[in-house]
């Protein structure tokens, strides 16, 4: 039997999608899945999610929501970024630490 591939997507504001063209492409993708071979993953704004909790289903989707804190976008980057691969790493068995730099 052949392992599910996992596929991660990141940059969607919120499930369900209400807020532009990527959003409403991320949830055609996960609505019209048709392998059962693919796993995705969807990182959400916590704030902007219907669904507040940590970690659930949308669909045919596990979403993760990220806390986003009220900042600059120059200095928003790993405040995203990290959380996100902290949960993909954990996923396939890594271990990642990032310096607050």
């Amino acid at each position: 039997m052949t392992e599910k591939r996992k596929v991660f997507i990141i940059g969607s504001k919120g499930t369900p999608a209400k807020y532009g063209g990527f959003e409403t492409f991320v949830d055609n993708l996960v609505s019209r899945q048709n392998s059962s071979q693919i796993k995705y993953f969807i990182a959400c704004r916590r704030d902007l999610s219907d669904n507040k909790a940590d970690l659930y289903d949308y669909k045919k989707a596990t979403c993760f929501n990220v806390d986003v804190p009220n900042i600059v976008a120059v200095e928003l980057g790993h405040h995203i970024f990290d959380p996100c691969s902290k949960f993909i790493a954990n996923l396939i068995g890594l271990t990642l630490e990032f310096s607050q730099n």
